[in-house]
């Protein structure tokens, strides 16, 4: 509107104004609601999209086997004492070696992103409540 005469806000308010004014008041059609809910009504509906969580069943299965066989394996005792004939011996590594490799930066690092990962996947799954439309 105020492409090069460099009205200020005030004129610029006062000629819309007088736009409006000019134009008079209108009003919509009496089936304008009933046209808009039949061209939405006909109109395509989105497809269902199903949120598949982050980690799987299986994968949270799988992860808990491996944290079960990595306890049992580390907190097996071997007594070189009483040496079994059936069971074969396992060597173990040493608990300073485990410890160290658990509490390393990288392991630290990587179990708080997983971590946030599984925060941040629950999160987003949770159900929420539609909008309301007043």
């Amino acid at each position: 509107m105020d492409a090069d005469q460099r009205l200020t806000d005030d004129a610029v308010d006062g000629r819309l104004r007088a736009l409006f004014h000019a134009a008079g008041p209108m009003a919509a059609p009496d089936d304008l609601e009933d046209r808009v809910l039949l061209r939405l009504k006909a109109g395509a509906t989105g497809t269902a999209v199903m949120d598949k969580p982050l980690l799987s069943r299986t994968a949270w299965v799988g992860a808990v086997v491996v944290l079960l066989v990595l306890w049992g394996w580390t907190s097996m005792i071997s007594a070189p004492d009483m040496a079994s004939t059936t069971a074969p011996t396992l060597p173990m590594p040493a608990w300073d070696t485990v410890l160290s490799a658990l509490t390393a930066p990288w392991t630290l690092m990587a179990l708080a992103c997983g971590a946030l990962l599984v925060l941040l996947d629950t999160i987003l799954s949770r159900p929420r409540p539609a909008p309301r439309t007043a």
